[in-house]
Order: C-alpha cells, then sequence, then structure tokens
C-alpha cells in the first residue's frame, strides 16, 4: 500500500499498488485519477530548472496546483537575496504548488513573451493560465500568501469578499469589489440598483463572479 496526495484536493490516500498500475485508483474525497508521482514525500523538494524548450511542458500542461516562476539572472542582487526564499518555499510545498527557476539571459523567449522587464519577476500559473505577477525583492510570506490565493479558489474568494461594504439600504454610497490581482472594480450606483429592483447583495455576489472570473 502506498499514500498518495490528491493533487486536486490535497486528500492522503492509501492505495493498492497494483489499482495505482493500472490507473484505477482514485481519490476518495474527489473522485479524480491518483497518480503515482504523487506519492507522500515524492514532490518537488527543490526549484524546477525550466527553459524556454520545457516552458510549455513544465509549467502550461500542468494542471491542479499553481507553478510560481521565478525570472532571475546570476548578476542580480536581489535575485540572489530571494533565492533562499523560493527554495524554503519548494521545500515546502508536499504537492500544493510547483516552483520553478527561469534564467532570463538563456532564455529570452519566455521573458519577452511575459514582458519581463525588471528582476526578479515572479510569475503565477494556474491551469496554463498567468493568475499572479510579483516584481521586485518580495518577503517569504508576501510570496507564500500570493501561492495559496492560487492553490485555494475559497480563499480567494474570502479575500474578495473582504473588500466588500455590506450597503444596508438603498445608500448613494458605491459598491466596490477588488479582487486579489487588485484589478477588476465593480460599482453600481442606488440608482441602478432600484430601477432593477434588485436586492444589494445580489449585485454583489454578481460582481465577485465577474472579479472571479477575469
Amino acid at each position: 500500500m502506498q499514500v498518495i496526495v490528491c493533487k486536486h484536493c490535497d486528500a492522503k490516500n492509501r492505495v493498492d499498488e497494483t489499482k495505482l498500475a493500472s490507473s484505477e485508483a482514485k481519490c476518495g474525497r474527489c473522485g479524480e485519477k491518483l497518480e503515482a508521482g504523487a506519492a507522500a514525500g515524492a514532490y518537488d523538494s527543490k526549484p524546477t530548472v525550466i527553459t524556454d524548450q520545457t516552458f510549455e511542458r513544465e509549467v502550461m500542461q500542468e494542471k491542479g496546483r499553481p507553478v510560481l516562476v521565478d525570472a532571475w539572472a546570476p548578476w542580480c542582487p536581489p535575485c540572489r537575496m530571494i533565492a533562499p526564499a523560493i527554495d524554503q518555499l519548494a521545500a515546502e510545498s508536499e504537492g500544493r504548488y510547483k516552483i520553478s527557476k527561469l534564467n532570463v539571459d538563456e532564455n529570452p523567449q519566455i521573458a519577452s513573451r511575459y514582458h519581463i522587464a525588471s528582476i526578479p519577476t515572479l510569475l503565477i500559473f494556474k491551469d496554463g493560465q498567468l493568475v499572479d505577477r510579483l516584481i521586485g525583492l518580495q518577503s517569504k510570506p508576501a510570496i507564500a500568501e500570493r501561492l495559496n490565493l492560487a492553490t485555494d479558489p475559497l480563499r480567494r474568494l474570502r479575500v474578495a469578499m473582504s473588500g466588500v461594504r455590506c450597503p444596508c439600504s438603498y445608500s448613494s454610497l458605491p459598491l466596490t469589489i477588488i479582487d486579489s490581482r487588485q484589478h477588476s472594480v465593480a460599482r453600481e450606483s442606488a440608482r441602478a440598483r432600484k430601477r432593477r429592483k434588485d436586492h444589494p447583495w445580489r449585485l454583489v455576489h454578481r460582481a465577485i463572479r465577474r472579479s472571479l472570473a477575469g
């Protein structure tokens, strides 16, 4: 029997090796197929070095967990300062996210594709989509928080909800909802709410859904 960590919900499953080999093993919590490479303790404990040639496979094709790409260069002092935090996050990932490093001097195609003009730049991808970007020297807790937001959609929803002011009545104050990437602002006036005869919180929910979909 092996203990396999589900890449979709992080649940630990005790699985028979024969089912694992025949791809019949499924997660007891979410029902997704379990992969042999997701055995507990078998996660990447060091950052993965990626290149222009391996970027598609290592980053864009990764499903179910976020991938952080540390764009750096050997001559960059802030890049060397942030390196220990990147290494620690990789060692603590436990399969919840993936840490990778991209030397921008040796891989100009990806640097140009994502308009990396300053380093270090941290790009966070989820299911082949760029979902977050951090520029400059960052603390380990700050990076970990952004990874947690990308890992846990419910956490991101709670962050979005924290930017909402509850309208107790049809006042003239606008509603402002800002998502975790700090763009996508939705405003609704009291007159528009009255005209549509909608309860204010319905508008809040719609705005949150629009911001998360963006």
